[in-house]
């Protein structure tokens, strides 16, 4: 990794000197326009990233540093593009020579999963983690699409994140369930025991701080700020017992989740009630057992036909 490291710096400093063949120009547009959406180790969200390397690369500017060099070549003109571009290479070559590892919850029950430093993570159906090969070494970060609830071994000297949806919860060793589902605008983390602390990643807001039995809610838009509610964040985590279990979810988002988890897709032809909050608790009811009760308490009726639930 150190050389291919050397190599990007190598490659860059030509470029930036204006030495670079049609052929390495063309090298650096394809790293460029191929830079994935997971960035480098602690920075997750492209726009935070390229935020930072503005401010970094002007105030190199404004401390009288010598202008970039023009090239007949096509690339991103401004310097803060050429800060961006570097750390993009440099990204793009780390990545080759790692590893991300992939686990996704295609059942309609609980996945137990055991990371290498004993955390135990409880994924719910339709859902999935991803984690660095580095994690051994102390890096201990996941991503999480969908549901997961969350017992992480305590170690002091490397905090536990979790990021979903562009929020990032940190945490020492704790116990607590986070739902980011990919459908839905909210993220939401309960705290069962311990302190773990909630913030947006691409946001300007301090860090928020949990304590056991609060719950955060997250609006995953660009202007979302972090809710904080005393509840039963117990409750949150009843899922992994089994079943269909919900706390305070939306009616629309509570049957995106439950059409999900049992291969249907639903087709909405209702307003009224769309956003109400809801909790329920099944164990070991059929599928159309729960959308019936959903559906009867909402005064709301459905057809099935093709796999294709429609709501009316």
């Amino acid at each position: 990794m150190h050389r291919n490291n050397r190599k990007a710096r190598l490659l860059l400093k030509k470029y930036l000197q204006g030495k670079c063949t049609p052929e390495e120009i063309g090298l650096l547009n394809r790293w460029y326009n191929n830079l994935p959406p997971y960035l480098a180790s602690g920075v997750t969200d492209r726009h935070l990233l390229e935020e930072q390397l503005r401010q970094a690369v002007w105030n190199k500017i404004n401390q009288g540093q010598a202008p970039v060099r023009r090239l007949r070549y096509r690339l991103p003109a401004a310097a803060v593009f050429i800060g961006i571009l570097i750390l993009s290479v440099i990204f793009w070559f780390s990545r080759t020579s790692s590893h991300f590892n992939e686990i996704a919850n295609t059942t309609t029950g609980v996945r137990r999963i055991v990371l290498p430093d004993s955390t135990v993570v409880r994924l719910n159906a339709n859902s999935r983690l991803r984690w660095n090969d580095d994690y051994a070494t102390g890096n201990r970060h996941v991503e999480l699409e969908g549901e997961g609830y969350f017992d992480v071994a305590k170690d002091a000297a490397h905090p536990f994140r979790v990021l979903s949806k562009g929020v990032e919860t940190r945490v020492l060793g704790t116990s607590f369930n986070v739902e980011g589902y990919p459908n839905e605008p909210d993220v939401r983390i309960a705290l069962v025991n311990g302190s773990v602390e909630v913030v947006r990643v691409n946001g300007h807001d301090a860090p928020v701080r949990l304590q056991p039995g609060e719950v955060a809610q997250v609006d995953a838009g660009t202007q979302g700020t972090v809710a904080v509610k005393q509840g039963d964040a117990g409750s949150y985590g009843a899922w992994t017992g089994g079943g269909f279990i919900l706390q305070n979810v939306p009616l629309e988002d509570a049957l995106q989740r439950l059409c999900h988890k049992y291969g249907y897709r639903l087709k909405e032809n209702f307003r009224a009630g769309r956003r109400k909050p809801i909790t329920v608790s099944y164990h070991q009811n059929s599928f159309e057992e729960i959308l019936d009760g959903l559906l009867y308490i909402n005064h709301l009726n459905y057809s099935i036909r093709d796999s294709v639930i429609t709501v009316y």
